[in-house]
């Protein structure tokens, strides 16, 4: 599931690349990205089987989107908030581990409590990220946003 959201942005983090026809910077990301999954691939299916190949590949997933955004930024900056997105995935991530293995030995009902406390505190995080998003007046967004100029009854 976390290797598919990284998936999703790769897309979004190349919008720059691809607004300056710098498209080779993809081919660097999934080149970048090839050589982690086959690395972690071959370290880690062995002992880990399936779960090898699922951490690989979400690994390898999220090298390729930070490596596009790296890029892309360079080529055509777009005023993302690549930090915090990424400060977001890696909570969601980190929360669904501690949930896991919190929740491991329990049963039932405690379980399920574990999992829906571990939801909220990532609503939480998700929340406070949220308001500090810059708004659209504010920050360097708003020199990217045309504003309208004042009227004459609003320059008195």
């Amino acid at each position: 599931m976390f290797g598919v959201v990284a998936f999703g942005g790769y897309t979004v983090a190349g919008l720059g690349s691809n607004l300056a026809r710098r498209t080779r910077n993809q081919s660097y990301a999934a080149l970048g990205a090839s050589v982690v999954t086959v690395g972690l691939a071959w370290l880690l299916v062995g002992p880990l089987r399936l779960v090898g190949v699922a951490l690989a590949t979400l690994a390898g997933f999220s090298v390729s989107t930070i490596l596009l955004y790296a890029l892309s930024q360079r080529a055509y900056p777009i005023p993302y908030r690549g930090l915090r997105s990424l400060a977001l995935f890696a909570l969601a991530l980190l929360l669904w581990v501690a949930g896991t293995w919190a929740a491991r030995d329990l049963a039932g009902a405690n379980a399920i409590l574990v999992r829906v406390g571990v939801f909220a505190a990532y609503a939480l995080g998700a929340l406070y990220l949220a308001r500090r998003i810059v708004t659209v007046h504010d920050g360097p967004v708003a020199s990217v946003v045309p504003q309208p100029s004042p009227t004459p009854s609003e320059t008195i």
